[in-house]
């Protein structure tokens, strides 16, 4: 088929490929999609490896074209070396790297990356072209604005809604779609403001800068909304170009409509209304815009954590949102970049140590305020290019740095050269750009294939303006004579590449049906489908520790120990550990399970799963005041949590402290009413105490819940002999 091709349809087949890539890649991304949610399945592939299969397919055009016309067209732009020094430096800091398949999953990344950039740069410097491409990333970004405002509404139909409790699920998050929007916003606002569209362009330009506009507010993401107005100005301030008559203050209009209708306190928008109470994340950002915020209450007792005695309670004023918390997250960064400044902590290495570092900054006194904002692991640094200094070093930032730099530059110098229509698009890719990098320094735009794949097609025709063609001839390569040998390394590693995405496509299928399964108690085929999982992709850390708790439920301790300890070198989370310290402690290694729940707990002081299990463990080992201690703790973390409020109940029985563990247990009952064993144990104490008539109720009670308890049963005869011998 190769063969066949002449070099215009291999470049009219990357063109289409670019093309699908960009208007499918951030539609796939829409959550739930057109179908049920079991159906969710078969959109795993384009959701989640469009790009990269797109990438291989561009990456097979390129080696085809040379090796069967023996020569091509490429264009290349000075920096473009900065860009490639820091893919290869990538590629030398997995040597070093923590984690393999992490590294190797961000190589992949940024090769896809790479190749998007290269190809956009080769294929849409026409003028046609780019006008493709714009009207490619306006559609989809008018069509998730739409999705996402029937969404904000409750409008979303039957079949769209399927098995999911999440109303606004647009992207999955809404600050996703906001990152999407602030980089496809800006072409539908500069071709609004241009001279060149006639009035139907112009008018369904501003529509589809309204809808977005509209759909950016109610994401209540600050960070996507200045980035937009960031890109937008900077780029008109720097082109200065002219702008229809009367066209600025209709913006302007425009927008302080849109902000008074939606971002502002009014009977269309309040988080209390019948839709946004569906919406739990959409809610939490309205009640944290609108409403006071009170501080968190303290634990009741304090202490050090690692003695058992509960946390230590907070001091000073208690930092609130999530400016508070980027902040934080910052900080612990910045003392991973310290580290190791030059070199970095290998490719994919933040998110594995990040919980080490987290603990460190909480041990600080003057960080102990920072506690209730404490999270059990994250995956990105909220700041691009302090996560790129964390695991690249300096080497690896400063190529990029100087890459994004030098095309911003050289794109804005060659913009406004002139004015002209093909300038004025380039003026409107710049501000998408712009309003990227923008986004870029708050969050972690380039780590979410839909906008860092518009991001990467927009540079490449940015950088095309700036590019020169060359003619690369086949038998002028040092490799010329081994052309057989370069096709026969390209299918095998195009083989390897498919067979790898493929492993991970059917592993990561298994695993989000065996999750599912799980949560709905359905243990046993959740076991297998974690199982397959981590059989067609070994590293897959999150379902091994699904399938480590799996086996724990069944008492294979040894077996879940396993899989916990491999799960820990890729799925670096507090529960992790916390699961850790359980088994150790099932299998009675009291001293390991502590050390798991003692590292646990300094990385989340305020866990009540892991104050109860560690109550768990001093209890077994004897230590019963230290496991009331943990009880009371996990309690007064999450006063509804009844397997704490069950323990501390039977702890304070052991204790003999009748009057307290008398209301444990009566708190017990009121969150499990149904609770057979909780009110035979109660009247056990009530008889001990001489309270005979309460204790032959709460057994008859224990009775009528389960006929079958023996117990209860063996209480009540008990009771009747004494009666009758005190007759």
């Amino acid at each position: 088929m190769l063969v066949a091709m002449n070099t215009n349809q291999f470049q009219t087949c990357r063109f289409r490929i670019l093309i699908l890539l960009l208007f499918l890649t951030p539609l796939f991304y829409i959550e739930p999609w057109i179908f049920q949610i079991d159906m969710a399945d078969a959109f795993t592939i384009p959701k989640r490896y469009l790009t990269q299969i797109s990438a291989l397919a561009l990456t097979i055009s390129y080696v085809g074209e040379l090796l069967v016309y023996k020569k091509i067209r490429i264009r290349w732009c000075r920096y473009t070396w900065a860009f490639a020094f820091f893919l290869l430096w990538t590629l030398a800091s997995l040597s070093y790297s923590p984690s393999f398949h992490a590294g190797l999953r961000e190589i992949i990344r940024w090769s896809c990356y790479t190749v998007i950039f290269l190809s956009a740069m080769n294929e849409l410097h026409a003028t046609a072209h780019r006008e493709s491409i714009i009207s490619a990333a306006i559609a989809p970004a008018t069509i998730a604005s739409l999705f996402a405002l029937a969404q904000f509404f409750g409008c979303d139909p039957s079949f769209l809604k399927g098995g999911t409790q999440k109303i606004y699920s647009t992207m999955g998050n809404p600050n996703h779609l906001a990152s999407y929007l602030a980089i496809s916003l800006p072409l539908a606002c500069c071709g609004w403001l241009s001279p060149f569209p006639g009035r139907r362009k112009s008018a369904l330009l501003f529509s589809c800068f309204i809808v977005g506009a509209a759909a950016l507010l109610i994401t209540g993401a600050r960070g996507g909304g200045a980035a937009f107005c960031g890109g937008a100005i900077v780029s008109m301030a720097i082109l200065r170009w002219p702008i229809p008559r009367f066209r600025v203050p209709v913006l302007v209009i425009t927008l302080a409509v849109l902000i008074i209708l939606f971002a502002l306190p009014s009977p269309l928008n309040r988080y209390d209304t019948g839709a946004l109470k569906k919406n739990s994340e959409l809610t939490g950002i309205m009640k944290d815009i609108f409403l006071p915020k009170a501080p968190p209450t303290p634990a009741s007792r304090s202490g050090n954590a690692a003695e058992g005695q509960g946390p230590e309670p907070v001091e000073g004023s208690v930092p609130q949102g999530g400016s508070a918390w980027r902040m934080m997250v910052w900080s612990i960064g910045w003392q991973m970049a310290k580290e190791h400044p030059l070199r970095g902590s290998g490719i994919g290495s933040f998110n594995l140590l990040y919980l080490d570092h987290l603990a460190e900054f909480l041990s600080a006194p003057e960080n102990k305020r920072y506690i209730p904002l404490a999270e059990g692991g994250i995956d990105y640094v909220h700041n691009d290019y302090l996560q790129v200094l964390i695991e690249c070093g300096l080497i690896g930032l400063a190529p990029l740095i100087w890459f994004l730099t030098s095309l911003m530059v050289n794109g804005f110098s060659g913009a406004k050269q002139t004015i002209s229509e093909g300038n004025w698009i380039t003026g409107a890719l710049l501000a998408g750009c712009v309003a990227f990098l923008l986004e870029g320094a708050v969050s972690f735009p380039f780590y979410l294939w839909s906008s860092a794949v518009t991001f990467f097609i927009f540079a490449g025709m940015v950088a095309s303006a700036d590019s020169h063609e060359r003619t690369i001839h086949l038998e002028r390569l040092p490799f010329a004579r081994a052309a057989g040998l370069l096709l026969i390394v390209a299918v095998l590693l195009s083989l390897v590449c498919i067979w790898y995405m493929c492993g991970t496509i059917v592993s990561e299928v298994h695993l989000s049906r065996g999750i599912a399964l799980f949560y709905g108690g359905n243990s046993a085929r959740a076991f297998n489908e974690f199982d397959r999982a981590t059989r067609w992709q070994p590293h897959n850390g999150q379902a091994r520790f699904f399938l480590a708790l799996c086996l724990s439920e069944n008492a294979r301790y040894a077996e879940a120990l396993r899989e916990l300890l491999s799960a820990s070198r890729t799925f670096s989370r507090q529960a992790t550990y916390v699961q850790l310290g359980r088994i150790y402690g099932r299998l009675g290694n009291v001293d390991a399970g502590r050390q798991f729940l003692d590292k646990a707990l300094s990385i989340l002081p305020r866990d009540p799963d892991a104050w109860l299990e560690k109550g768990n463990l001093l209890y077994t080992s004897g230590d019963i005041k230290g496991a009331s201690t943990c009880f009371h703790t996990s309690v007064s973390l999450r006063p509804d949590y009844f397997p704490a409020a069950r323990n501390l109940a039977v702890s304070l029985d052991a204790l003999g402290q009748t009057n307290d563990a008398l209301r444990a247990y009566e708190r017990a009952c009121e969150l499990k009413p149904h609770e057979a064993d909780l009110y035979v144990n109660m009247g056990a104490l009530c008889a001990r105490t001489g309270d005979a008539q309460r204790a032959q109720a709460l057994w008859q009670r224990a009775l009528s819940i389960d006929p079958t308890n023996e117990m209860a049963k063996e209480n009540l005869r008990r009771l009747e002999r004494s009666n009758k011998n005190k007759q």
